[in-house]
């Protein structure tokens, strides 16, 4: 079984088609349509495997004329020393248990299991934990990839309602739970993609009694945690976990670069299963980067850059808000997340975001549609924003724009 999801796929592909030249930086790549045709696949599909190679800086949208490809070097992680590469890949684990310690989480170097990033430890864990036709809870509106990788996994899922700052509803979860066999619960309690929201410590206990009392299994997905612009008042979930119920995933790319594939797993009481399961595994982490990932880490280099970037995204994001507060329809709502670089954006019920995606396409802007984020159509009038990128003028211009898009499209809804 491959372990690439189908957006995924795509991506790697046209990523692959860039690097050998097919397509040429400034060149134009199919329209959303046309690869959705040519491929038999959603616009959906297309529309999550665009958003991941703009994340990763190969793409851009232009007005009028849809994607093209971008070439701006990505950020990576510094060359590591000639003599770190000849030590163990202990070192990343120790690395990586010093991280954890600012989570709440303490670990021993045996209990860390490096992986080729989030989306593998992601679907280890669940393949360690479920079998086809089981049944799993997510967040809902929830990341798009997770929904992919439960449907190549066979997976059913039930979609939970997740407010932007409590988290997952727990009264939601035990009616579900009294009602069908859920046999594992994935979650973000830190800085959830995509409304940006944490469950506070207190809300954590319930939610691990609550799991304790269905026996649910737990796969923790913390890839945003290091971003939170207050370290302090939140854990994650694994730091409050007595019983290793939950398999803690995350990785380094949305901290130091996309391109860096160096994720990890927490496996608690499966570390057997999930050892197992990676000797099998396609993929495994470059050792080269690992102990380049190392020595970023054990330098200071990577704490001023998280504490660099954090900076930043705080600034883009009161930019976003206010932005969106001006220039939006009235009756807009949005998220105040307190970490990240993720804006979920809710606008009147009678727009559908499929259509604002596809104008403002025409215009050079790009957007996630509240569709991708949902196996049903609730979010169909909502948008997520990436914040990442520096707030300028053309920035400003492109929010005025979206915006008077989505006066447009609520006026001929009227």
């Amino acid at each position: 079984m491959t372990s690439l999801l189908l957006y995924q796929r795509i991506a790697h592909q046209l990523a692959e088609d860039i690097r050998q030249g097919v397509y040429l930086p400034g060149e134009r790549v199919p329209s959303v349509r046309k690869l959705s045709q040519q491929l038999n696949v959603s616009h959906a599909t297309v529309l999550q495997a665009y958003a991941n190679l703009e994340d990763q800086g190969m793409i851009r949208a232009r007005p009028q004329s849809g994607f093209y490809v971008h070439h701006t070097p990505a950020l990576t992680a510094p060359t590591p020393d000639i003599a770190l590469v000849e030590r163990p890949a202990l070192v990343t684990r120790s690395s990586i248990i010093n991280r954890m310690r600012d989570a709440g989480v303490v670990v021993g170097p045996d209990e860390v299991v490096i992986t080729h990033g989030c989306v593998d430890a992601l679907q280890m864990s669940l393949r360690v934990l479920t079998r086809p036709g089981d049944l799993i809870a997510a967040e809902s509106p929830s990341y798009y990839g997770l929904l992919q990788l439960a449907d190549l996994l066979g997976l059913k899922v039930i979609e939970i309602p997740c407010d932007p700052d409590t988290g997952l509803s727990l009264d939601a979860l035990q009616l579900a739970a009294s009602q069908w066999p859920i046999k594992a619960l994935v979650l973000t309690a830190r800085l959830s993609n995509p409304l940006g929201g944490s469950m506070p410590d207190v809300r954590q206990k319930q939610l691990l009694k609550l799991a304790a009392r269905f026996d649910i299994q737990i796969v923790e997905d913390d890839i945003y945690g290091e971003l939170m612009f207050d370290q302090g008042p939140i854990r994650a979930l694994k730091a409050n976990d007595q019983e290793g119920r939950v398999i803690y995933c995350s990785s380094f790319s949305k901290t130091i670069s996309p391109g860096v594939r160096i994720g990890w797993i927490l496996p608690g009481r499966y570390r057997e299963e999930i050892q197992r399961l990676q000797t099998f595994s396609t993929h495994s982490a470059c050792s080269v980067t690992q102990m380049g990932v190392a020595a970023y880490l054990e330098n200071g280099g990577y704490d001023r850059h998280l504490r660099s970037i954090r900076q930043e995204y705080r600034k883009n994001l009161s930019a976003f808000q206010l932005a969106v507060q001006r220039y939006f329809p009235q009756g807009t709502q949005m998220t105040r997340p307190t970490g990240g670089f993720i804006l979920w954006v809710s606008l009147p019920a009678r727009i559908n975001t499929k259509d604002l995606h596809a104008l403002a396409l025409e215009k050079g802007i790009s957007i996630a549609p509240g569709l991708i984020f949902s196996n049903t159509e609730q979010f169909n009038h909502c948008v997520r924003l990436n914040c990442a990128l520096p707030w300028t003028i053309e920035a400003e211009r492109a929010l005025k724009t979206l915006g008077e898009l989505a006066v447009q499209l609520c006026r001929q809804a009227a």
